[in-house]
């Protein structure tokens, strides 16, 4: 499945202001925009870190012969960039004194994996759903013999 990267960009934008937002209300804080980019830069951060490291990683991928890359790819790409968002903004939380208390590390890695990646799986098992069938081997038809 081919999504255009910046579209792909976009959708990793809103999943890591949707978990911001979430996390301020589930704390009963104001979702204003200036709240929301308060709580939500870190992750930016992170987030813009991950992109440019994994696309460093793309075009070297991609020079070297492999084709090009597919950034809605869970593992391939959501991964690592999970790990990579994560890791940036828990320093950033840290150096900027904005918390890092409790369950919240467990609970951020929790839900940005589940939108970064899931996000990337349902689009894998969407297209994957509209994609014909062949109706050749494989799909249901034995093998000559078989």
């Amino acid at each position: 499945m081919r999504i255009p990267w910046w579209s792909t960009l976009g959708i990793d934008v809103v999943c890591v202001l949707a978990f911001a937002a979430a996390g301020r209300s589930s704390h009963a804080e104001e979702n204003t925009p200036g709240a929301l980019v308060g709580t939500a830069w870190p992750f930016l951060v992170g987030l813009a870190v991950g992109w440019a490291v994994l696309a460093v990683v793309a075009r070297r991928r991609d020079a070297g012969g492999q084709g090009p890359t597919t950034w809605a790819r869970p593992v391939a790409i959501g991964v690592p960039l999970v790990v990579i968002t994560w890791s940036v903004a828990m320093v950033l939380r840290a150096t900027t004194d904005q918390g890092l208390s409790g369950a919240f590390p467990a609970v951020a890695l929790g839900v940005l994996a589940a939108l970064l990646v899931g996000w990337r799986c349902v689009a894998v098992l969407v297209s994957g759903a509209a994609r014909p069938r062949s109706a050749g081997r494989g799909h249901g038809t034995p093998a000559p013999g078989g």
